[in-house]
């Protein structure tokens, strides 16, 4: 069972898990490191705007997901780390692959 759910949890979140965690991650992140203005974390507009684009990338049959670079958004994310923002922005940006499906 622990193998199992290792492997599962290696291979990146869900597409349905990545909608749901990524906007508030990205704008709270965005919000500190990208804009320098903390106080708009968690900010409606912003995640209101990450989850149009999620839903449309999702619906596109032209989109891929990638799980792989999912992940690796994710984490870098959780890291908070500022001085990775052009690093965030090249592993968000692959989440989803195909001819304009660029998610940021």
């Amino acid at each position: 069972m622990t193998m199992l759910l290792t492997t599962l949890l290696a291979c990146g979140p869900s597409p349905d898990t990545f909608a749901e965690d990524f906007p508030v991650a990205y704008c709270d992140y965005s919000a500190a490191c990208l804009t320098g203005n903390a106080e708009a974390q968690g900010s409606g507009l912003c995640m209101d705007a990450v989850d149009l684009v999620i839903g449309e990338l999702s619906d596109d049959p032209d989109c891929d997901y990638q799980r792989d670079a999912a992940r690796d958004c994710m984490d870098l994310l959780e890291l908070g780390e500022c001085s990775e923002a052009a690093d965030m922005l090249d592993m968000c940006g692959d989440v989803y692959q195909g001819a304009g499906c660029s998610l940021l």
